[in-house]
Parts: structure tokens; sequence; C-alpha cells
């Protein structure tokens, strides 16, 4: 009973936050596979006890399966969708630090060159080659994870 006040003051909470926020849709997806990964255990339970009251050869409970199938299909669905969201903001959390100052630390709007609380030049999206070896380096390094030359 607790755990249904809890769900739903969960879901009554996500109503209140922006909708196109990708912290908001992961929050979202996040309780809705809850709540089926819930259901399916209860599925399971019914199917448990309807095979123990019937004969081992009986396939009464073929319903269960049907709807278990359903549920299964949702959960797999919403979770390829939890994933889809989470890269995204992954992404989009890249992209943003990409205007962090260095310096100062100030978050600068996106295409931002240079820091608007310092001035510092930000790196924006570039990423990093290093001049001794070659490789590609995070925009935001100060030395090459390779071969560790100051960049």
């Amino acid at each position: 009973m607790s755990n249904d006040l809890l769900g739903g003051l969960l879901k009554g909470l996500g109503n209140f936050m922006p909708s196109d926020d990708s912290d908001t849709q992961i929050f979202s997806i996040s309780n809705e596979l809850t709540a089926l990964q819930q259901q399916e255990t209860e599925l399971y339970a019914k199917i448990g006890r309807e095979a123990c009251q019937l004969h081992p050869n009986e396939v009464a409970y073929s319903d269960f399966i049907d709807e278990l199938k359903i549920v299964k299909r949702k959960m797999a669905e919403l979770s390829q969708k939890l994933e889809k969201f989470k890269a995204e903001k992954a992404a989009k959390d890249e992209q943003s630090n990409a205007y962090h100052c260095s310096e100062c630390g100030q978050n600068n709007p996106s295409g931002t060159k240079f820091c608007q609380e310092c001035g510092t030049k930000l790196r924006g999206n570039v990423s990093l080659i290093c001049s001794n070896c070659g490789t590609k380096n995070r925009n935001t390094a100060k030395f090459c994870g390779e071969c560790g030359t100051p960049l």
C-alpha cells in the first residue's frame, strides 16, 4: 500500500516538471518502467497460483501468459526509450560542458567564444589533437590522455 502511495506521489510530482526536459522524461519513463515491472511480478504470481491449483497438463492460465507477453513487449519498448533519452541527455550535458569556463567555472551560452565572466577563450566543441602523438583529446583536457603532453 505504501508503494502505491509513493508511486502516486512521484507520478504527481512529475506533472509539475517541464515535459520537454530530459531529466523529466527519464524520470517519467523510469516510473512507467517500474510500474510495468511490478505488473509483471503480479502476473507471475497469478500464473503460479493457477498452476499450483490446476493439473500440470492443463493450460487454463494462457490468458495470463498472453497478458505477460504484452507487458514484456511494453517493458522492452520503454527500456529502449529510456536508454535513448539517457544518451541524448549525456550528449546534451557534454555539449553544455563545452562552454564551461575552465578558469572561473562560469557556464556560458552555447556558441560563446569567450567567457562572459572572466574573458578566457572557450574551447567550444573542438577536439584537441596532441602535437606529440596525434591523439584526439576532450576539448577540456589539459594533458594528452595517451602520452601526457601538455595541450
